[in-house]
């Protein structure tokens, strides 16, 4: 993701915007299954109702960080 950087009034505020497919380099497309990987070891880990909880994250991170 490219991050960029307004300044509204005297606030510092950060957007990304997601990289195109053609943008990807290798070291992206090795995140993105490192990713795929370790969701995919989450959601056959989880029980039922914790599974529930994390259905709309969309990174491990998140997944994670919800669970914690």
């Amino acid at each position: 993701m490219k991050e960029t950087e307004t300044k509204v009034g005297e606030v510092i505020t950060k957007s990304s915007t997601p990289k195109l497919e053609s943008e990807y380099n290798d070291e992206d497309l090795k995140k993105l299954s490192l990713n795929f990987k370790a969701i995919n070891f989450l959601h056959c880990a989880l029980n039922e109702n914790d599974y529930m909880k994390i259905t709309n994250c969309k990174t491990a991170k998140e997944i994670w960080d919800k669970l914690e």
